[in-house]
């Protein structure tokens, strides 16, 4: 798809047009009087719409009152809830395709082998600190330095032997780390088959990884294009050895199964964070069954938190099986191996294949493409599947390949690949092919495309076969067909279980992935703990440091002038039943992107209200901003928050003002059904491709709405924040990084806030939403830190300073006992007592509405 005429038009109000999406074009369509932002991307077009909402404009000058507070305010989605929740994920979209272009733009530079040898070394070292941050140092070490240092303890459980084919699958588990179990099964062809070597009997190893299926490589339910064994089967009775493995949450691997399980008495054990359970004996899914993508996108929080990527822990894990394989020097020739995967079996082959040389030929089904397409199709995928900060680093899918070439190479693609469409695996070898032809080696890069969905059709797995043939066995001329077709030859399930119930937690009291969260947390925690000891520094270098580990962006580029950076939406100057001539605005700010950031704003009663504009002579006001997640629209029972409701009554009787801030996706900024709102972790997931968080950008739109309040003549200060819910983060980020909440604030309040990141990171189950998440935050800080932070630099000899902390959480989000309230903020109490006029509280328990507005109030006015 290649337009040569593009057409920016702004639309009249558009009620009901649905959203899009095709295989290479999203229409993310929020339209209300929008600006329709275009992007191309090498074929991958990405139509995003700014959503300024379907009502009626209101500009200074032209200040029409709208109602009472009981009716007619102003939503700016205005429009079906859906299309607020996807501004943020389209403006990080947006950023995403920026990076991706300068990347292209730097790729169409390299014109000689000398450079694509440089690209390799730079990408090199760009996988390892971005997709595989947090690999043990052994990845790097021999084979031998691993096995003696953590000794893979293969132990072999039984072997099978099919009845007619004659070759045998041998049942084993090897630990990729101590205590750490992986299930494999190791098909050895039958003696006679092709492919040994004659002389040594060798033959060509190929490591097979799964995809994202609850029985793993095992899958047996033909003609499903997911039927894994049905490739195994053909691969072994073509002579080659495999080595197929359990990844992470699949097959034996479960790591949070509960229950009881038998393998001839069937299985009653399910996941218990909405993984896999199926029947043993059956092979096949029970129907209370979840997706394995649950528990991979669980754990892979806790790790992220930890700065450890879930594609570090299964590369390892790859790494480990492929040192089983290449040790059985009986069967297998080190120098002829070999990897392949489907879907999330693609995913490791394309990860392992471009770190570990040993893999002379490397094939990968439905998981090559372009993150252009990706994201404008269906976004980043699997928690294993997340590159945090890979699009400021510039790479791409392709560089997997490009890293490793020249050695053989070969992508599957399907047209009809609901994942990862046909149009980014075709780009993906575009460019990948040009790093093989520049090194004289166009040879050894192939594709394989077939009708179909995601999956492996016939015709792709012939193109596995005899581009190993070719690569691996030498063959001439390869005989990829699958004659006889092996139907009826599938193994049962039960013979092909290792462990004696099907899990190796219960079976092998294998440690878990959770278990190395804790591990991971609890060496962070010490770092930071010696960081704490040496306040000063720490707390003078934590504004810079948490601003980038967030992606905290305090400014803006210069506003244009189809879109100034501040919009009145209206005002109300009849406030029943709040106090009689209050004065209520509603503005919007740009903020980055397609986004924008909500203000309601209530001004405490004046002599006369104007009838327009903003008088200088009006009396310049204390301010209280508050923000959550919640709707503000007609803050009055029963529609609005209690709490807004009540704040706002209140600190107008006592001529404090209220600032009402909604951020993108939340609030009035986010879509009027919270069974619709903004909590997709794939908000968060896009973001972490970026370098950036949910938090990061909240952050800015908090620091961007204090500098435009402060900014009005009638406003003397933002004197305190009130965070609520889940914009606790955003608001400890905001005034630990910015110069002018430390100068003017006073007190910065959270309710009902998660306490420490550290909890979630190492509590094996968790209730918080993925969006308050910042990767890589537990390696240099946590939460209590950022409140140190901002007293460190507000509390000052002529103005006090107060951090409150009303009914903190745990992970499950279960209030603190006063005990753990204490150890959690104990080092923001430390640094309040050494500063002149800092103070820290926290009170315990579920904070009541009175509790909230007294409290804040008090400390205001």
């Amino acid at each position: 798809f290649k337009p040569s005429l593009v057409l920016l038009k702004c639309l009249p109000c558009i009620q009901g047009l649905p959203t899009k999406r095709t295989s290479h074009i999203l229409v993310g369509m929020s339209i209300a009087n929008p600006l329709c932002l275009y992007r191309r991307q090498r074929g991958a077009v990405a139509f995003v719409v700014l959503h300024v909402g379907c009502v009626s404009a209101q500009y200074p000058g032209s200040h029409s009152t709208f109602g009472t507070a009981a009716g007619n305010w102003i939503r700016w989605s205005a429009q079906p809830s859906t299309r607020a929740s996807t501004l943020f994920r389209d403006t990080m979209t947006l950023e995403a395709l920026g990076h991706l272009q300068r990347r292209r733009e730097q790729i169409e530079t390299l014109k000689s082998k000398s450079q694509w040898q440089a690209r390799k070394e730079t990408v090199r070292a760009l996988l390892n600190e971005t997709v595989f941050r947090g690999l043990p140092p052994l990845a790097f070490a021999t084979p031998a330095e691993r096995a003696a240092k953590w000794p893979l303890n293969v132990n072999i459980t039984k072997t099978w032997k099919h009845p007619t084919l004659n070759f045998t699958v041998t049942m084993l588990h090897f630990e990729s780390r101590p205590g750490f179990f992986v299930t494999a099964g190791l098909w050895v062809p039958a003696p006679g088959a092709p492919g040994a070597d004659p002389h040594t009997g060798q033959r060509s190893g190929i490591l097979y990884a799964s995809g994202h299926s609850c029985q793993a490589w095992r899958r047996a339910d033909y003609p499903d294009v997911y039927t894994y064994q049905y490739m195994l089967l053909h691969l072994v009775t073509k002579g080659f050895v495999v080595l197929s493995y359990d990844p992470p949450g699949q097959g034996e691997r479960g790591m949070y199964w509960s229950g009881t399980c038998s393998i001839h008495g069937g299985c009653t054990r399910v996941s218990a964070v909405g993984g896999c359970a199926f029947d043993l004996n059956s092979g096949l899914l029970l129907n209370n069954s979840g997706s394995s993508t649950n528990e991979h996108n669980y754990y892979a929080r806790q790790l992220l938190l930890n700065n450890v990527t879930d594609a570090s822990v299964w590369l390892f894990d790859g790494l480990r099986a492929m040192d089983v394989l290449a040790a059985r020097d009986d069967l297998v020739d080190s120098g002829r191996l070999g990897m392949a995967g489907c879907s999330g079996g693609g995913t490791q082959t394309m990860y392992l294949s471009a770190f570990d040389h040993r893999v002379r030929a490397s094939s990968t089904a439905c998981y090559a493409s372009d993150f252009a397409v990706d994201f404008t199709w269906q976004g980043s995928a699997d928690g294993e599947q997340r590159w945090p900060g890979a699009m400021p680093a510039h790479l791409n899918k392709a560089d997997l390949s490009v890293v490793r070439s020249p050695r053989p190479t070969h992508y599957c693609i399907t047209t009809n690949d609901q994942c990862f469409p046909a149009q980014g695996g075709r780009l993906c070898a575009e460019e990948a092919s040009q790093a093989f032809a520049f090194q004289d080696a166009s040879a050894n890069f192939s594709t394989t495309e077939a009708e179909g969905p995601h999956g492996m059709m016939n015709r792709t797995r012939q193109g596995v076969y005899t581009f190993f043939q070719t690569h691996l066995q030498g063959l001439d001329r390869p005989s990829p067909e699958e004659t006889p077709a092996f139907i009826n030859e599938l193994v049962p399930i039960p013979d092909l279980i290792a462990t004696p119930s099907g899990s190796v937690v219960s079976d092998l009291g294998s440690r878990t992935i959770h278990d190395l969260a804790v591990d991971f947390t609890q060496q962070n925690l010490n770092t930071v703990a010696s960081y704490r000891a040496n306040p000063s520094s720490f707390l003078g270098s934590l504004p810079a440091i948490a601003a980038r580990v967030s992606g905290y962006r305090p400014s803006l580029p210069r506003a244009s002038a189809l879109f100034p950076n501040a919009v009145f939406v209206g005002k109300i100057t009849d406030t029943a039943p709040f106090a009689s001539e209050a004065w209520v605005e509603k503005w919007v700010l740009q903020s980055e992107g397609v986004c924008g950031t909500g203000i309601t704003l209530y001004l405490p009663p004046v002599e006369s209200a104007p009838d327009s504009g903003v008088p200088p002579s009006m009396p310049r006001r204390s301010l209280v901003l508050i923000t959550m997640n919640e709707s503000f629209s007609a803050v009055e029972p029963p529609t609005g928050p209690p709490l807004a409701y009540t704040f706002v009554s209140d600190a107008l009787a006592r001529g404090v003002g209220v600032a009402l801030v909604s951020l993108c996706g939340f609030g009035e900024m986010g879509p009027a059904t919270p069974t619709e709102s903004f909590w997709n972790p794939e908000n968060g997931n896009l973001a972490s491709f970026n370098g950036r968080s949910v938090v990061g950008f909240h952050a800015g739109e908090l620091s961007r709405s204090i500098a435009w309040l402060e900014n009005r003549p009638d406003i003397r200060e933002v004197s305190a924040i009130v965070a609520c819910n889940s914009t606790d983060a955003a608001a400890l980020h905001a005034a630990a990084s910015d110069s002018i909440l430390h100068n003017k604030l006073k007190a910065l309040v959270t309710v009902s806030a998660l306490a420490q990141y550290a909890d979630v990171a190492a509590s094996k189950f968790y209730a918080t939403s993925q969006i308050i998440d910042v990767p890589g935050v537990l390696s240099a800080y946590d939460l209590p830190d950022l409140a140190a932070a901002w007293l460190n630099q507000a509390a000052t000899p002529s103005k006090r300073a107060t951090f409150l902390a009303l009914g903190p959480v745990n992970a499950l989000l279960q209030p603190l006992n006063d005990k753990s309230a204490q150890s959690a903020y104990n080092f923001v109490f430390a640094t309040a007592n050494s500063t002149p006029t800092g103070t820290a509280r926290v009170l315990s328990g579920v904070p009541t509405i009175t509790d909230v507005v007294d409290a804040v109030l008090d400390l205001v006015t």
